[in-house]
């Protein structure tokens, strides 16, 4: 009897998680209209599931799609994906600052003591400091 409900619950479960993801996505649209285009994405795994075999094919029929410039999600991690030269030249030269540091990691985080370290440390004046150190 409980493996009968389970069999009902689940499909009813993932398809409200679904739709309300969708909703969300539409509503995250309108609020966050900076961001890059993305395409649709699932709730768990993103956008993983369109890369498929060959991912450069699908890479260049979303830069088709949505132009040099868009959002994928690979997982629940949010990547901007830049298509052209000029445009990773912006990123890459113009925002470095914004682009320079790792995200924050809680396993990182326990075993270099809060970032503290030179390897996993997060971008500012202390780095630059201990950067001068292990340099010189």
């Amino acid at each position: 009897m409980s493996s009968f409900r389970d069999q009902c619950l689940s499909p009813l479960l993932f398809s409200l998680e679904t739709t309300d993801h969708r909703v969300d996505d539409l509503l995250m649209r309108k609020e966050c209209s900076h961001l890059p285009p993305a395409p649709f994405h699932l709730p768990i795994i993103g956008h993983l599931h369109l890369l498929g075999p060959v991912p450069h094919q699908v890479l260049h029929k979303l830069y088709n799609r949505h132009g040099p410039l868009f959002q994928l999600f690979l997982g629940s991690t949010p990547c901007v994906v830049a298509s052209s030269p000029e445009i990773a030249k912006e990123i890459f030269k113009t925002h470095d600052i914004a682009f320079s540091d790792r995200p924050p990691n809680i396993i990182v985080d326990y075993f270099t003591y809060g970032g503290k370290g030179f390897i996993f440390g997060r971008y500012g004046a202390y780095w630059k400091f201990l950067k001068k150190i292990i340099v010189s």
